[in-house]
């Protein structure tokens, strides 16, 4: 329903409703009331906490989070997302929540760290295991402070118009699957041994690649719209799972690595890359088809190969 006002909130007596799933959004265009009271109503609006396992918070203009959005009596809530709280210098202290698995984030100007508090060596987001992160500017860590029992179970973060974003931290290394999309420079430290699957999509500048070489357990590795990459590594003999191969519209890469004839790839993509390239991988003449004239399926450019 709607909720004009603080009296409104209280009328709703949220703490007595038993609910798993809750929405609460807020319009763009709400009287000014509603704007000048909207922190009271969010935490008027508080519900019983017993049985909530999904909550989403939309348009919230409040410049703070009420204490029970992080309250560890939340003991059951599983999915949470923040939408376009655009107002919020800092997010909620969430890393206390105990069964929170997938976390959203997407369109704040102001937030830089997920985890803006002194760490103290406790377990800090213990559940979390999915985390998306998207629009936000200023983003550039998950963590403030580095910490050994820090986000011990995340396994797939995607990136998406973060700007900011470092990359950096040791905590992202036990990583199964990491996306990052449309952000302006991001270089792949090394380290990154678990990792099967890595996207990255329209940045400008991703540096060498060589932390390639580590990614042992790499099985798909997409690439897309990546101006300044010129070349691989030659590490791809490193990579013996690899069996998805897919780079779009990389325009000044010409060739591709000699190593690439020793993975056990199944599938290979290229399309928009250097002309150049799609003329090295043409059936039978190309320089770089004896590099991949192993794989089953090859489509480069508007050509398709696959077995008879």
């Amino acid at each position: 329903g709607n909720v004009k006002s603080v009296m409104d909130a209280k009328e709703a007596n949220m703490s007595s409703k038993q609910l798993k799933k809750l929405r609460l959004s807020w319009d763009r265009n709400e009287d000014s009331e509603l704007q000048e009271n909207v922190e009271e109503i969010l935490e008027v609006l508080q519900p019983d906490t017993q049985q909530l396992w999904r909550l989403d918070v939309e348009e919230y203009k409040g410049v703070h989070f009420p204490g029970w959005m992080s309250s560890p009596s939340l003991k059951y809530l599983t999915l949470l997302n923040l939408l376009n709280c655009e107002n919020c210098f800092q997010l909620p202290p969430l890393g206390k929540l105990p069964s929170l698995k997938i976390l959203g984030i997407m369109k704040n100007n102001h937030v830089e760290y997920l985890y803006e508090e002194s760490y103290n060596g406790e377990v800090v987001f213990g559940a979390l295991e999915v985390l998306t992160i998207r629009h936000l500017p200023n983003f550039k860590r998950l963590s403030r402070e580095d910490g050994k029992s820090m986000f011990p179970r995340i396994s797939i973060l995607e990136i998406d118009e973060c700007p900011e974003f470092l990359g950096d931290e040791v905590l992202l290394k036990g990583l199964d699957s990491l996306s990052v999309f449309n952000c302006d420079k991001f270089n792949v430290s090394a380290g990154f041994q678990h990792l099967w699957k890595l996207w990255i999509s329209n940045c400008r500048d991703v540096g060498d690649l060589h932390a390639l070489k580590d990614m042992t357990s790499l099985k798909v590795l997409r690439l897309r719209n990546l101006p300044k990459l010129e070349s691989f590594p030659n590490c791809f003999g490193n990579l013996p799972l690899l069996c998805e191969l897919s780079i779009f519209f990389c325009s000044k890469l010409s060739c591709l690595p000699t190593s690439l004839s020793l993975i056990n790839l199944q599938h290979l993509t290229i399309f928009g890359c250097h002309p150049d390239l799609e003329k090295r991988c043409e059936k039978e003449t190309g320089e770089d088809w004896s590099k991949i004239a192993h794989v089953p399926y090859i489509s480069v450019g508007s050509k398709h190969y696959s077995p008879d």
